[in-house]
C-alpha cells in the first residue's frame, strides 16, 4: 500500500485504534494516524447532548452543546424548538406557550399569562 509517499505491507496499513487492515475500504487520516471510518466516528464525531447519538447533519447548538434538531424540545410539552421562539429557565428550554403558562405573571382580570 502507498499513501502520501509512504509504503506499507497490506496487512500493516491498518486503523490505529482497532488494528483492522484498511485494504480497499475508506479511511480518515488525522495528524499522523490512520482511522477506519467506524473508529474515527466513535472517537471524533459530534454527539447529541440529549441522546448521545452521532449528529451527522443539521444539528442545533444550545448553551454551547450540540443537539439533534429532533432532540431539542420544550422541557414541558416536548414540542420541537429547532427554528422556533423559545425561552429558558434554570437552563432548560421552553416553548413560548409553556413558558407563559408555567412561569409568567397572570392578569388579575382574566387570569391569562402576561407574556
Amino acid at each position: 500500500m502507498e499513501y502520501k509517499t509512504r509504503q506499507w505491507h497490506e496487512k500493516c496499513f491498518c486503523c490505529c485504534v482497532c488494528k483492522t487492515p484498511i485494504g480497499t475500504k475508506s479511511f480518515i487520516p488525522r495528524e499522523q494516524e490512520i482511522y477506519c471510518a467506524g473508529c474515527y466516528e466513535e472517537k471524533y464525531a459530534t454527539r447529541c447532548i440529549k441522546c448521545n447519538k452521532i449528529i451527522t447533519s443539521g444539528g442545533v447548538t444550545y448553551k454551547n452543546e450540540p443537539w439533534h434538531r429532533e432532540c431539542f424540545t420544550c422541557t414541558h410539552c416536548s414540542t420541537s424548538l429547532a427554528g422556533q421562539r423559545f425561552t429558558s429557565r434554570d437552563d432548560k428550554p421552553y416553548c413560548a406557550d409553556c413558558f407563559g403558562e408555567l412561569f409568567a405573571k397572570r392578569c388579575t382580570a382574566c387570569t391569562k399569562p402576561i407574556t
